[in-house]
């Protein structure tokens, strides 16, 4: 992930309610929330309305969301590429053995009519 996009998200997390950051902090650790995520949460939100929290209930104090906590994955192979479509029978207008090749990179488009097989 470009630091650019890691900025862009840390300033967006920066505006909302800390309860709300300290979510979307541990959604970006975690990859989910627990149940025990969503009731302290709760009780944080709860707190910063200023409203009474069930007795006994200790409300932890809500972190903000940094670069180090966003879970970036690695991609582990190279990614897919649709490099030609051949062999084709019965499709609409492709001719019994002919080849659509598409580039490597970038965009390649396929055009023709309505119905003619893209």
């Amino acid at each position: 992930m470009s630091t650019e996009i890691l900025k862009r998200i840390i300033n967006w997390a920066e505006g909302k309610e800390p309860w709300q950051r300290d979510a979307i902090r541990r959604i970006c650790q975690q990859g989910q929330l627990t149940i025990d995520d969503v009731n302290e949460l709760e009780m944080m939100c709860l707190t910063y309305r200023g409203m009474p929290v069930p007795d006994g209930f200790e409300v932890p104090e809500p972190l903000g969301l940094k670069a180090a906590d966003i879970w970036v994955v690695e991609p582990t192979h190279q990614p897919v590429v649709l490099k030609k479509v051949s062999e084709v029978r019965n499709v609409n207008n492709l001719a019994e053995g002919q080849t659509l090749t598409f580039g490597e990179s970038g965009l390649s488009i396929v055009y023709g009519d309505n119905g003619a097989g893209k």
